[in-house]
């Protein structure tokens, strides 16, 4: 959403999908025909399969079809609200209770253009308080 409204999907759009093989590993040939770059493909030998891949529905099918594919799910959220350090993956960066955010269930979050005030409230000041200091360069006192 942006503004309220909904934005339109796009074709091709990815999002990230765990894969669990049978105990191999993906080969970059298969990663490239993807165009899923390394860094983007993290692989631990201590688990099965990739755990954060970046995959439109497409590919994810054709991926489950392989022989060494055991299950490919859709990632809904990386980390659940209650993670350690899960806020630490979004901006604002807010570690109040009050905004338990996932990058799938974010919001609202208004980001007004130069020259509007916002007010501040106990309530939205853990939105704004690092936008303030850190990215406007102010400082911040609470009275």
């Amino acid at each position: 959403y942006v503004n309220g409204q909904a934005q339109p999907s796009f074709s091709g759009i990815r999002t990230t999908y765990t894969v669990v093989t049978d105990g191999q590993t993906l080969n970059q040939r298969l990663l490239d025909k993807y165009s899923i770059s390394p860094a983007e493909a993290f692989y631990d030998n201590r688990i099965p399969g990739y755990p954060s891949l970046p995959m439109n529905e497409e590919i994810a099918e054709e991926v489950s079809a392989l022989r060494n594919i055991v299950s490919v799910t859709q990632n809904v959220d990386v980390f659940p609200p209650d993670y350690p350090d899960s806020q630490m993956m979004l901006f604002p960066f807010v570690t109040s209770p009050d905004f338990p955010w996932t990058r799938d269930n974010y919001g609202p979050l208004w980001i007004p253009k130069a020259g509007v005030k916002v007010t501040l409230t106990p309530q939205n000041l853990p939105l704004y308080r690092r936008i303030i200091t850190v990215y406007e360069g102010h400082t911040f006192e609470e009275k």
